[in-house]
């Protein structure tokens, strides 16, 4: 099939929420098939469709207008559910049904149906479990970003073959966003110096609430040691403005200077910032991935499985359970990272490129299936 011919996509996905985790998903992935296939006509399905066409320029409509998503449907090539962990229900447990529902009503309007580079739970109630599964069978391609979420459909009875792949953010690379989003930032906070270079060096802290939230004195303590090394510390809310309260409480416990971005980010803003970066301390999970397609050192603080499944994959030491981490153990591993060599760096980058090969791989795949 000619590329030249015109071919419709529906996107669904946890967009248009502010989320700037979910957002880079829908970034890299319009990059991705866009470059490979530029012809395509891709429709998103928004929490805000207006603010979704601004920062995207892509056709987008309300996700709970379901007669205009099926309209859309009814002239699409192929339906796309993903990325994110859209298939779990710890948040609510009707969280997946949505997703799930969106699937189905692609499918019976005939729709070649795909699952792009999900991560697969937890998925705690029998009744999801089971759904999931049933949809999913009935799915043309299925692809995940990590070989535990295949395991987990494995366990929950899914015959169909599925392929891991990586997350779509890791298709992106440090030359596909401009410096100079970020650089003004860090200009207008003060961390510039009259040349335009870092007065000191930079540790990014993405973090979020969590349950009791008590762990951010200990957060706060490992801060201030890299304070007092002579790091500046920039703690940024990726999902704003529900991150801010998680920053209140870090900067409250902080005894040294702390820069606080107090305005919600864009993916491209966040991944420039993210290239100005010495150092990234995240328990949002895409604060991570982000970093590791920047190329920069990452400690990763594990609330949610997918936190711990994404730091194995990248071979990085530092991820630590929230649950139960010490303060020391932070400082030291954090101290680790700062002081790693040409060797570390070498190991990370080979991890990088493996991923970033990995992620265009699901983009390959979804052009193949609307090509068919």
């Amino acid at each position: 099939m000619s590329k030249s011919k015109k071919k419709r996509i529906v996107l669904s996905g946890y967009f248009g929420f502010g989320n700037c985790g979910d957002e880079g998903v829908l970034m890299a992935m319009l990059q991705t098939l866009q470059t490979l296939y530029p012809n395509l006509d891709i429709t998103v399905l928004s929490g805000d469709p207006d603010q979704t066409k601004a920062n995207f320029g892509v056709h987008a409509v309300s996700r709970w207008n379901l007669a205009a998503a099926a309209w859309k449907l009814l002239g699409a090539d192929l339906f796309i559910s993903g990325g994110g962990s859209l298939l779990q229900d710890v948040t609510s447990a009707k969280s997946p049904l949505y997703y799930l529902g969106m699937i189905n009503l692609a499918r019976r309007l005939s729709k070649k149906t795909m699952i792009y580079a999900q991560g697969i739970g937890p998925l705690n109630f029998a009744k999801n479990r089971k759904y999931t599964v049933r949809i999913l069978e009935g799915c043309d391609v299925i692809t995940l970003r990590d070989q535990e979420s295949a395991d987990e459909l494995a366990a929950m009875g899914l015959k169909k073959s599925v392929t891991v792949t990586a997350d779509p953010v890791l298709a992106l690379e440090r030359k596909d966003v401009q410096e100079a989003p970020g650089r003004l930032l860090l200009q207008e906070l003060g961390l510039l110096d009259t040349q335009g270079a870092k007065k000191r060096p930079l540790l990014i802290a993405a973090l979020r609430s969590w349950k009791e939230d008590d762990y951010f004195d200990k957060i706060g303590a490992a801060l201030d040691d890299k304070a007092a090394q002579g790091w500046d510390i920039l703690l940024v809310p990726m999902h704003f403005p529900g991150d801010m309260r998680a920053i209140e409480k870090v900067s409250n416990h902080m005894k040294s200077r702390t820069y606080c971005l107090g305005q919600p980010v864009t993916p491209q803003v966040f991944f420039s910032l993210v290239r100005q970066a010495d150092l990234m301390l995240a328990m949002r999970l895409h604060g991570l991935i982000f970093a590791m397609a920047a190329g920069i050192p990452m400690a990763g603080l594990s609330y949610d499985p997918k936190v711990q499944r994404f730091m194995a994959r990248t071979g990085s030491d530092p991820c630590l359970p929230l649950e139960d981490f010490k303060t020391g153990e932070l400082i030291a591993a954090l101290d680790r990272l700062s002081q790693e060599g040409p060797e570390q760096r070498e190991a990370r980058e080979k991890y990088r490129q493996t991923l970033h090969d990995q992620a265009w791989q699901t983009a390959k795949l979804a052009v193949q299936l609307v090509n068919s």
